[in-house]
């Protein structure tokens, strides 16, 4: 027995002496507790706004940093996550360039390790023992290491998988065919690895019916093949850590993969199916509400993105009749994060948003521009004069979330004048949706009475599009929607023979139309809802009464006027009469959650058929594929509330 436990000794160390890195091969279960601790404490000081402390933790003070002399496999995937933030925070090319060269060298170092501990495997070897076995009592480790290596592999799978996702998203913003392809070929690859470790953890399916009906099931572990006494008291705790990260790195990965996958447009979905991708919302939210609760690095992550997906449905679905994920839990999950990250700015961002999603305009401004403050040491120069982002502030990116929330407030509170400047200076500050924002400020500028600057505004926006289609660039569907409404006053000025000031004049405030649009509605102030029900009284046009319907549901609660003025717009041939279809149904559904004596399979069945007519009007008009694409979701969102 000595003899064949000397030669699995002898053949481990000639094993760990021909790697480069000996703390990394002959990890410790220790060393696995302490590295998890310490990328914890990263992650959480990245989400805390602390960024130099993060970047210390995960490169470990190195001066710049090098995979071949990563403190572990975690720490280089922490890196390697911090620069990648780092470039979607600021969308710039040499920042994306920079992530992609990390985050690939990283790949590959963890490749690496996957082959060193296949090689490693092969090479440790238990040999069978027939009349002289060992007995169950006294078995030996197979790797003479506290460290499970089956449980380790799987680990540095699920970072390699990490960075496979990391590295799909940021090829997807050079927008490049290409790079695109590339980036859809890793996504599928990615996609298939999560659920491979998802159904080996977990022994169980994607397709089963008990990852949705069950979330809180506790997984079935494979018992351990170590069982020496001496070891089990010390190794229970940093087991249950290591075994806990890598579960709840399951539960994320696969719940991320579903939330995206489910807000891509209907035709890229049915491209997806057909490709293997199943993806489902309910099975997201319940999938990373699970992660969520865990006190591994994948927690507060799963967090954000379940709170970053509620901000980003808003406009699509109204709270009230949001069944699948309800504003209170959205609202108790924010709590937490403040609580345990109060320096975090992307919390404060997010509680703005949800101050703004109730209502309350004043303190959603006071939070967003706290959110976007600069810090008091806002970059940091270290020894060599190398510059160091200390804060997510300094990156126009976060700002311009920010300063457009707080763009919106001042829009649903009638502070038009406010709203020009927000929006001209996000114009100022990015270099996507320009003329979009340009448009906007140019829409609160009628609002506001100034038809004189107004008219030249729109004047410099149609140069600016004769530019951009000089220049070959893609438009936007926000930009694509302000060319149409623009070319709108346009033919009004030139039909009605009159000058484009009097044309301002005479049209309906667009900024009502903005704000139906996006869905801001129930946000408006009392002002504004008796200005809106005074022009209604002189005009019967059908994106005002549409509007109109809309204010009476969601505002004064009167569901009898609200269907009267929705059934108007629908007398009229126009871009409104789809959205009228939809804000019937949505009252039906609305109506279904206030009245208990409602029947649900009936108004199922009531809302379903309103959608069937929304996919007709479609097919049989020509619409922007961006619209289409958008009244699709509201009506997938829909219909899973109403089935909930």
């Amino acid at each position: 027995m000595f003899r064949h436990i000397s030669k699995i000794t002898a053949s481990k160390f000639k094993f760990s002496s021909s790697t480069n890195n000996h703390t990394n091969e002959d990890a410790s279960s220790r060393d696995i507790e302490s590295w998890l601790r310490e990328v914890q404490i990263g992650f959480d000081a990245l989400l805390d706004d602390q960024l130099i402390i993060a970047e210390d933790i995960f490169t470990c003070k190195q001066k710049k940093f090098s995979c071949s002399h990563a403190k572990s496999p975690f720490h280089a995937f922490g890196y390697a996550f911090l620069v990648y933030t780092k470039a979607m925070l600021a969308l710039e090319r040499t920042r994306i360039d920079e992530a992609i060269q990390c985050v690939s060298k990283v790949q590959a170092y963890l490749k690496q390790k996957l082959n060193r501990q296949k090689t490693r495997n092969s090479m440790i070897k238990m040999p069978s023992y027939r009349n002289n076995s060992l007995s169950g009592s006294c078995s030996v480790p197979l790797d003479m290491t506290d460290l499970d290596t089956h449980e380790f592999k799987k680990h540095i799978e699920l970072l390699h998988t990490n960075c496979m996702l990391m590295s799909a998203t940021l090829q997807f913003l050079l927008n490049s065919w290409t790079d695109t392809m590339k980036a859809a070929y890793d996504l599928y690859k990615s996609f298939k690895f999560y659920e491979q470790l998802f159904e080996c953890i977990l022994q169980l399916k994607l397709s089963d019916p008990e990852v949705i009906s069950s979330p809180d099931r506790t997984p079935v572990k494979k018992p351990s093949r170590r069982s020496l006494s001496c070891h089990h008291s010390d190794l229970t705790n940093c087991k249950q850590l290591y075994q806990d990260t890598l579960e709840h790195g399951a539960y994320f990965g696969i719940g991320l993969f579903n939330m995206i996958f489910s807000l891509l447009p209907f035709k890229v979905g049915k491209v997806l199916n057909n490709l293997g991708f199943h993806s489902s919302r309910l099975t997201a939210i319940r999938l990373l509400k699970k992660s969520q609760k865990s006190d591994t690095m994948y927690g507060s992550l799963s967090s954000l993105v379940l709170l970053s997906f509620y901000a980003n449905i808003s406009i699509y679905i109204q709270p009230q009749i949001n069944q699948f994920f309800l504003f209170q839990d959205a609202k108790s999950i924010l709590k937490a994060m403040r609580w345990k990250y109060p320096n975090g700015r992307i919390w404060q961002l997010i509680e703005g948003k949800f101050e703004l999603l109730e209502g309350h305009q004043n303190s959603s401004i006071a939070f967003l521009n706290k959110a976007k403050k600069p810090t008091r040491n806002s970059s940091h120069e270290d020894d060599d004069s190398v510059l160091r982002n200390a804060s997510i502030t300094e990156f126009a990116q976060f700002r311009s979330f920010a300063i457009y929330e707080i763009g919106w407030a001042y829009m649903y509170s009638g502070d038009y004048f406010q709203a020009i400047e927000v929006f001209f200076c996000l114009e100022s500050m990015c270099n996507w949706s320009r003329i979009f924002y340009h448009y906007i400020s140019t829409c609160c500028m009628i609002a506001e009475g100034l038809h004189d600057k107004a008219v030249l505004e729109v004047k410099q926006i149609i140069n600016m599009f004769e530019q951009k289609r000089k220049s070959s660039s893609r438009m936007s569907s926000n930009e694509h929607y302000a060319e149409l409404k623009v070319q709108s006053w346009l033919d009004a000025s030139n039909s009605q023979a009159i000058s484009l000031k009097e044309t301002l004049q005479q049209i309906i405030n667009p900024v009502w139309e903005l704000v139906y649009l996006w869905n801001g509605a129930r946000y408006w102030q009392c002002n504004i809802v008796d200005e809106i029900k005074h022009r209604s009284q002189s005009c019967k046009d059908p994106v005002l009464c549409l509007i109109v319907g809309v204010v009476y549901r969601d505002k004064d609660k009167n569901i009898e006027l609200a269907m009267e003025y929705l059934n108007l717009a629908l007398l009229k041939d126009s871009w409104a009469m789809p959205y009228a279809m939809y804000e019937i149904a949505a009252t039906h559904c609305a109506l279904l959650k206030s009245n208990q004596d409602s029947h649900p399979e009936e108004v199922k069945i009531i809302v379903s058929d309103w959608i069937q007519c929304i996919e007709r009007y479609y097919v049989q008009n020509a619409q922007d594929i961006e619209w289409e694409t958008r009244m699709q979701i509201k009506c997938q969102l829909l219909l899973e509330s109403c089935s909930h």
